[in-house]
């Protein structure tokens, strides 16, 4: 099939993550991925952008750059763009026939509806500010239960709304020498004789970084210090640096704390022991499946996907979300107990192996596709 993706941008988000792991399965089985984009996020490769440009090039993916507006300006401006875009759109669709059209970015989803074709929507996060130009899909894709819950509140047929978790890559559950960790941990200054609590995403308030080194102040003050905390990920804004550096020093954590901008992940997971991911708000997100499959041993926050994603207790643990006091308690449990922490990253990796990979992720969706197509 004949395919094209249509993000208003490529989020420094799981969206983007997700957009490239669909297409590298999709292409991997014979299938051409067009995305039709109007480029970074962050222009200038700020906040890792080329990283996921490069993921989805080398997946195959061929990128037509679209003039989607990408932030509001003058009161006319962001409608002009709209329907310069539209227009532009209109022609491509038009001339390359596609077979599916999969609309990543709701505000676009009223170019395909007002064209007249059919085609798919993913909607990657519950509760959004859906504008005036959204339209439901012929087929749409939740992916999460809280995801589904929303879309069937805001009138999607239960008929044409299909349940499809995120999926990652099975590269992640690949094993490293000990040889390797260690030269890498050197490289990057990461002690190996404590336990590396890890954090891949961006760095602001809505990740919850300050519920989480509100945590490390309190094991702090009941005397542990065979731990360090590795944040990997950029800034959105500059105000978020300072909030970040004001959080530390406010907690007094800056001697447990490392931070590094974003870079590929897969190096980081197999160095982390824990994996703490104390979001505000979520929609299923794919580092706990990337850190699941490396097999750390995961604690994330009460969110949503949550309950989908860690059976309590059996293949992770989840705390009270915006309670560092419970988050507390798990990573005293963990630095405590390191066979503990092993027997729930192995049972992790396994129920993400046979739930949570990009395969699975693929099938499913391609199974959308041939009920749009009647194939």
């Amino acid at each position: 099939m004949k395919i094209v993706f249509i993000s208003r941008i490529l989020y420094l988000s799981g969206v983007t993550t997700h957009m490239a792991d669909l297409a590298a399965g999709l292409i991997g089985r014979g299938h051409s991925v067009t995305l039709l984009t109007a480029g970074d996020q962050f222009p200038g490769n700020r906040g890792g952008g080329k990283i996921l440009r490069r993921s989805l090039i080398e997946a195959g993916v061929d990128i037509r750059i679209m003039p989607y507006p990408t932030q509001r300006t003058t009161r006319w401006g962001y409608p002009y763009r709209l329907f310069r875009s539209f227009l532009r759109t209109a022609r491509y669709l038009k001339r390359e026939k596609f077979d599916i059209i999969h609309v990543h970015t709701p505000i676009l989803s009223f170019i395909p509806r007002f064209l007249g074709y059919r085609f798919v929507t993913t909607t990657h996060v519950a509760k959004l500010a859906l504008g005036a130009l959204h339209r439901n899909a012929t087929e749409e894709i939740a992916i999460s239960s809280e995801v589904y819950d929303d879309c069937l509140r805001r009138g999607v047929a239960p008929e044409h709304l299909t349940l499809i978790h995120n999926g990652v890559d099975k590269k992640f559950a690949t094993p490293v020498a000990e040889q390797t960790l260690d030269d890498t941990a050197r490289e990057l200054g990461i002690p190996r004789d404590k336990t590396i609590i890890g954090f891949v995403g961006t760095l602001c308030p809505r990740k919850g970084l300050d519920i989480l080194l509100q945590a490390a102040a309190r094991l702090k003050a009941e005397g542990y210090r065979n731990y360090r905390i590795v944040l990997l990920g950029n800034y959105d804004k500059e105000e978020d640096r300072t909030w970040l550096r004001e959080t530390i020093a406010a907690t007094n954590t800056a001697a447990e704390v490392s931070i590094f901008g974003y870079d590929t992940a897969g190096k980081f997971y197999p160095l982390f022991d824990i994996f703490v991911l104390p979001s505000r708000i979520e929609g299923f997100p794919l580092v706990v499946l990337e850190a699941l499959l490396s097999r750390c041993c995961v604690v994330r926050s009460g969110t949503e996907g949550a309950e989908e994603q860690i059976e309590h207790g059996k293949t992770g643990f989840i705390f009270e979300n915006e309670n560092p006091d419970r988050l507390t308690d798990v990573l005293r449990k963990l630095l405590d107990d390191p066979n503990l922490r092993a027997n729930i990253a192995a049972a992790g990796q396994t129920k993400a192996l046979a739930e949570f990979t990009s395969d699975i992720m693929t099938q499913k969706t391609l199974d959308v596709y041939r009920k749009l197509t009647g194939r």
